[in-house]
């Protein structure tokens, strides 16, 4: 990001995100289907059944090639129109329309790669996906180094990079998912309606949640821009590159355990079911929060270190706004996880796209009436609905569905996490102020929250079931260590 910001520029830097951004509200429609497709595929190793999973994996794929096709073609046909609606500032129509083309042709590869890596995600062989999805970021890093050597426009250089990318994980999903699962070798004769329905009215009703999740990661970064201009809404961007990077921590124990919940629920595992959902509304929160609490505290230090350059009051309210906003979400992902297990998502895929269509709504109204006018307004409205959806609606309703009070969930989960975040935070907030060197004060901070967050943890969060999960890990670990020093 920060070399992005140096060679693009702020403006160019925004722009490029709302470009990007503007492709990427197509991705809804794949992300429903990825969802979709891996329960399936889950839930089919469940019950041990490989014809299922070979008529399954061959629905997804068909599938998939319908979806890539549909995002091309639409997406070319209103590239003037979302052009048109950007503030393009000082960079031409055409570096514009060439970077906007080449994000559309990486979605159209990224989607194309979509089940092959489902394969893989399905089985929990996170490891090889972690490693392909690491040297696909190392590639895009010494891209952004090396653009100043390109001729080109960096946002199209930057956007070509990211097609050559998508080409690669494409080529080493496809040769590898063939080589180790039998099933994923498919032709047009074992494409069955039967298995291809199930999948798609799952991902029919998943498509509402993903609309949603791209509108408010996306279509936000596309609102900005359009009423606050490019500079703004680069501060903007920033902030939700970095609360992205701490979903993304967070949604790797998200991923790990999504499959594994699909599994149990196809082998009838009710009561190990409801202590995944539990598990997986806690630690997600405990991983984000070793980053979450040190960029609370450091916030504007934190930035500067990143970009480079002095940070704004924008980005230093909307990074905190929008990592709130991020952690408050994550401490209900683990009933979404039992509803996606128990393929019963109706409800809550509509009442996640409520946040943002309420945000967006109040700009609007707020933008024609010329009046409580201010770029705060779509972040903060997000995280209050954002905060009632993910405290009481979403547990509420999947409680009924698995037949457990709501004051359970408030003692197995609320609490445990509310009682581990209290001490490091407040540590944290106490060494704050005892250092005045930006990067020494991160370390310091981030070490100190570091250790109490663990100690909390243990002592506050975690139940003794999971404790006598964790200590012959433990064990084992200490175990290792010992024999390598020796």
């Amino acid at each position: 990001m920060r070399f992005l910001l140096d060679v693009m520029g702020k403006p160019g830097y925004g722009l490029y995100s709302a470009i990007s951004a503007s492709g990427t509200l197509l991705t809804f429609i794949s992300s429903a289907l990825l969802v979709g497709s891996q329960r399936q595929i889950a839930y089919s190793i469940g019950i041990d059944n490989f014809e299922e999973r070979r008529r399954t994996f061959a629905g997804v794929v068909f599938s998939f090639l319908a979806i890539a096709v549909l995002i091309g073609g639409v997406g070319f046909a209103i590239r003037d129109t979302v052009l048109s609606s950007l503030d393009l500032g000082d960079i031409s129509f055409s570096v514009a329309s060439a970077t906007y083309s080449a994000a559309i042709v990486a979605l159209v590869v990224n989607v194309a790669s979509t089940p092959y890596r489902a394969a893989f995600t399905a089985r929990q062989q996170f490891g090889f996906t972690s490693t392909v999805d690491s040297g696909s970021k190392v590639i895009l890093l010494f891209g952004a180094l090396a653009l100043p050597l390109f001729a080109t426009s960096p946002l199209v250089s930057y956007s070509r990079i990211t097609v050559l990318v998508g080409l690669l994980n494409l080529a080493l999903y496809a040769s590898l998912s063939m080589r180790r699962f039998s099933e994923t070798r498919v032709r047009p004769s074992d494409l069955s309606l039967s298995t291809l329905k199930p999948i798609v009215t799952f991902a029919g009703w998943k498509l509402w949640e993903s609309i949603a999740q791209a509108l408010r990661q996306q279509g936000s970064i596309v609102a900005v821009n359009s009423f606050f201009g490019p500079t703004v809404n680069a501060a903007y961007s920033i902030g939700q590159q970095f609360a992205g990077h701490i979903v993304n921590v967070a949604g790797a124990i998200s991923a790990v355990i999504a499959p594994a919940a699909a599994t149990s629920e196809g082998k009838g595992q009710s009561q190990r079911l409801l202590q995944m959902s539990v598990v997986g509304s806690k630690y997600p929160v405990f991983a984000a929060s070793f980053i979450a609490i040190p960029l609370l505290i450091c916030t504007k230090e934190t930035l500067e270190l990143a970009i480079g350059t002095k940070a704004d009051q924008w980005m230093v309210a909307f990074l905190r706004i929008l990592i709130v906003t991020r952690v408050i979400g994550m401490i209900s992902w683990g009933e979404a996880l039992a509803a996606d297990a128990k393929g019963k998502v109706a409800v809550l895929s509509l009442a996640h796209t409520f946040p943002f269509f309420l945000a967006f709504g109040l700009v609007i109204a707020c933008w024609t009436a010329e009046k409580l006018f201010s770029p705060y307004m779509m972040p903060i409205t997000m995280l209050i609905t954002t905060a009632l959806i993910a405290v009481w609606f979403k547990p509420w309703w999947v409680g009924a569905m698995l037949n457990r009070p709501y004051q359970k969930y408030l003692s197995d989960t609320i609490l445990p996490v509310a009682s581990s975040l209290a001490v490091p935070f407040a540590v944290a907030f106490a060494v704050n102020g005892t250092v005045q060197h930006p990067f020494a004060k991160l370390i310091l901070v981030s070490l100190v929250s570091g250790i109490s967050l663990v100690g909390s943890i243990w002592f506050f969060g975690m139940s003794p079931w999971e404790r006598d999960k964790w200590i012959p890990l433990i064990r084992s670990a200490k175990k290792r260590l010992s024999t390598g020093l020796r």
